[in-house]
């Protein structure tokens, strides 16, 4: 392998660790918005949350499971499967990891990326 090589694949694990963390990071971020809303804002808050993280989830920076689990327990939590049922919350959150097939690479943040270049 020559050094340009090395040195573009080293650059594309460090994007890939850095996109990892942006993705923990945007998840912990969504489940807490999610939960900080109020119970009575109707139905749709679990898939507009869910939606921009099923991103990371279609290109393999956060696991389907993890991510399914957080947002029932969130769900749970908050009164939404009480509400609307079980059926709901896994058909909705299902239903945002459809629509984020074929989307693209969620984009690096720079602050990721200097995070990346300092450790």
């Amino acid at each position: 392998m020559s050094f340009s090589t090395h040195a573009a694949a080293s650059q594309c694990d460090d994007d890939r660790r850095a996109l990892r963390r942006q993705a923990e990071d945007e998840l912990a971020l969504a489940i807490g918005s999610y939960s900080g809303r109020k119970a009575d804002a109707g139905s749709t808050q679990l898939y507009a949350f869910a939606r921009p993280i099923a991103s990371y989830v279609a290109h393999g920076l956060l696991s389907e499971c993890e991510v399914r689990a957080r947002f029932l327990d969130a769900a749970r939590d908050k009164g939404d499967i009480e509400r609307y049922g079980a059926p709901w919350a896994v058909v909705t959150v299902r239903s945002a990891f459809v629509a984020a097939n074929g989307d693209p690479t969620p984009r690096l943040r720079p602050e990721y990326r200097q995070e990346d270049a300092h450790a």
